[in-house]
């Protein structure tokens, strides 16, 4: 019976992969100003994040912030392709580890100012884009239950990477 309701429980987790894929390749991928509009929606929404992303230090100026989030674009783009493409989705341990690390490695980036709050506008303001391209709600629910997956995760890296970095100042 154990082992049925484990099955049970994992089958729960199971992602989309053909309906994540196909989002990806017909729409996310040929539109290559998708994650920089994400991105400017992300700043237009939430002034902590665009004081994070848009510092003086990194762009003073409009054309140095769309310069920023082109970059910050490209490198969206080479997480989610890692995810989408090198068959992350058909193995959710390697998926939510993937996302583990780049949730430490958030941890050791932002020591200050860094609300776990922001990957849920994240999340929404990729909705909200893939709405705005008349994606369909299947596909919709596809996608959200991946980025459930990797903000859970990221969530869980970010909290082990902070108090790894805690304990290691008492030590």
């Amino acid at each position: 019976m154990g082992a049925l309701v484990a099955r049970l429980w994992r089958s729960g987790e199971r992602l989309d992969t053909k309906r994540i894929q196909h989002l990806w390749s017909s729409y996310i991928e040929r539109n290559t100003d998708f994650f920089e509009k994400v991105l400017n929606n992300v700043v237009a929404r939430d002034t902590g994040i665009a004081e994070i992303l848009l510092s003086r230090k990194h762009a003073s100026n409009p054309d140095e912030q769309k310069y920023v989030l082109s970059v910050l674009g490209d490198n969206f783009i080479e997480f989610f392709e890692q995810l989408v493409q090198d068959d992350k989705l058909n193995d959710l341990a390697e998926l939510k580890r993937v996302c583990f690390v780049l949730g430490m490695q958030h941890a050791a980036f932002t020591t200050e100012r860094f609300s776990m709050t922001y990957w849920d506008v994240f999340t929404l303001a990729m909705i909200e884009e893939l709405e705005i391209g008349g994606v369909q709600p299947r596909d919709l629910r596809a996608w959200q239950a991946l980025m459930h997956q990797v903000v859970k995760a990221m969530d869980e890296g970010y909290e082990h990477g902070q108090h790894t970095q805690q304990r290691s100042q008492f030590d």
